[in-house]
């Protein structure tokens, strides 16, 4: 299976390049010339190096290899430079990557949408591999702690809004890992409650009084950012350690370009 495309003069230097950026052996992949690079005008002139592809070996290559290999294949197809800073299981079985990129807020993408589809990449690529479904999470420059924050503080005040004018409040679409934060956000309080509506993967958590019914156009608003002029949705805090576009992800706004290379 293919997990890397790497340029280099030469087969050997190929190998060489490729243990490098997988922190592996040489003997733990297998290298075959994709493209041959070509000379200058005339035989004169440098000449370009060949792009070789690098494969796993069934069985001797590392997981974290092949985990390293698919998500910089991914990112590198769309332009983007990222680095692995770490590779952490937990008791789940779910395996989280730390990314780190000076294009971070492009990679993380509108709500994280960017993000969750390079995650989604990943686990079908490992998945060829192993013949299991993996359980990948990607994360970069922490933004999943960033976004659990955020919407932790978005459901505490949607549930004093609600507390407030009885009515329910419906929230933007949500992943599962998403709306699981909203869930235990809002578990231990004992005015309101919180279900999910809806079909597909991006579902929509409505907070509501408990025991009230969900009766659609019955004493229920969409979630909006402006509920009342006392009760504005905190945004995250900015990080200037950060890129400039990386906070306008983080509170749902667009950049001044695409976040998608051209």
């Amino acid at each position: 299976m293919q997990i890397l495309e790497i340029n280099a003069a030469s087969e050997k230097e190929a190998l060489k390049n490729a243990s490098e950026v997988l922190q592996i052996t040489t003997d733990d992949i297998t290298v075959q010339v994709f493209k041959k690079g070509g000379g200058g005008f005339l035989g004169m002139g440098s000449k370009s190096p060949s792009t070789y592809r690098v494969f796993a070996i069934k069985d001797k290559t590392p997981e974290e290899a092949l985990l390293k290999g698919a998500v910089i294949s991914v990112t590198e197809k769309m332009g983007y430079d990222v680095s692995i800073r770490a590779i952490d299981k937990n008791e789940d079985g779910k395996t989280y990557i730390h990314m780190e990129s000076d294009q971070a807020g492009y990679v993380i993408g509108k709500r994280g949408k960017t993000l969750e589809a390079i995650q989604f990449i990943v686990n079908l690529i490992v998945q060829q591999f192993t013949g299991e479904p993996p359980k990948i999470l990607l994360d970069i420059e922490n933004y999943r702690e960033r976004r659990a924050n955020y919407l932790t503080d978005i459901a505490m005040k949607i549930a004093q809004a609600v507390k407030k004018t009885k009515k329910s409040r419906l929230m933007e679409p949500l992943n599962p890992y998403e709306r699981r934060i909203v869930h235990m956000a809002l578990q231990e309080d004992g005015v309101v409650e919180t279900e999910s509506e809806g079909q597909g993967i991006y579902k929509r958590v409505r907070i509501k009084l408990k025991g009230s019914e969900s009766a659609p156009n019955s004493n229920h608003e969409q979630f909006s950012d402006n509920i009342d002029e006392d009760d504005e949705i905190p945004h995250d805090v900015e990080n200037e350690n950060l890129p400039e576009h990386y906070n306008s992800y983080l509170n749902n706004e667009e950049p001044e370009q695409n976040f998608l290379p051209q």
